[in-house]
């Protein structure tokens, strides 16, 4: 009798256990059924949010795009870059600087190039490229600078680096003690006989004001280059040119010729 009675009072006590989880599960349903609609909008005010901030940083993007191009669109005026940059100089009487008028005699190129490489190089630093070209175009004369006149080049008979080793001289010196120096030898002419010597021929740089490398002088035949980045390659005894060739910038050392065969050289490299 009291073993019945445990296991009825066991069967009670497992059905109310059970019960008591259905109902917490139907309580845990009925919660999460509730907070559903909770969840959903919160949900969908993250996913607005993220959409709005997105589309405020395509437009921002597309502004900056779109004034960035109307801004390059415009022209830039010359003549407001010349009364502001170059006027004070330029416009004075009796300054070193060359007056509008002369300016307005040289090729836009040669004002251009001194711009970027010439003595005007520190002034117009903070000058952006559009402006350089804005100015040199208002002042300058349209088209490049004329070429050599033909009668400065040599005739057909005179080949270029035709002269024997003696006669070269390698940018400073002579030699590479760089004492700038070379012996009556190879000078062909004593100290008696420097008094007695005159100009036979001289080279200018059209266009410049200034230069910076040496002379080098390759078996009779002599190579340099301007501050405008015009090389040119000269007779030595003649001072005719066997051709000239326009470099992107200005060539401030001497010229370093380099052979491309070590022994008995035909064809050379000239180093800028």
């Amino acid at each position: 009798m009291r073993h019945a009675l445990t296991s009825a009072r066991d069967r009670m006590s497992s059905s109310n256990v059970c019960g008591a989880r259905l109902q917490s599960r139907r309580k845990w349903s009925e919660l999460r059924a509730a907070l559903a609609p909770d969840f959903s909008v919160r949900e969908l005010s993250h996913g607005l949010a993220t959409l709005l901030f997105r589309m405020a940083v395509c437009v921002l993007f597309l502004s900056a795009i779109l004034a960035a191009s109307a801004q390059n669109a415009a022209p830039v005026s010359g003549a407001d870059v010349y009364q502001k940059r170059c006027s004070t100089c330029h416009d004075q009487a009796g300054n070193r600087a060359p007056s509008r008028d002369s300016l307005q005699k040289m090729p836009a190129t040669r004002i251009l190039r001194t711009l970027d490489f010439g003595l005007m190089m520190a002034i117009a630093y903070p000058m952006k490229r559009e402006e350089r070209e804005a100015v040199a175009s208002y002042l300058g004369t349209p088209g490049g600078e004329p070429p050599p006149p033909a009668s400065s080049f040599c005739a057909s008979g005179i080949r270029p680096m035709a002269g024997s080793a003696k006669e070269s001289w390698a940018g400073w010196s002579p030699s590479p003690s760089n004492t700038r120096y070379q012996t009556v030898e190879q000078a062909g002419l004593t100290m008696k006989q420097v008094r007695h010597l005159k100009l036979k021929w001289a080279l200018g740089f059209p266009g410049d004001v200034t230069a910076f490398a040496a002379p080098t002088v390759l078996n009779g035949t002599l190579f340099v280059g301007s501050a405008g980045g015009a090389v040119q390659a000269v007779d030595a005894k003649t001072g005719c040119l066997h051709w000239v060739f326009q470099a992107n910038g200005p060539v401030r050392a001497a010229i370093l010729p380099s052979p491309f065969e070590m022994v008995q050289p035909t064809r050379w490299c000239l180093a800028i």
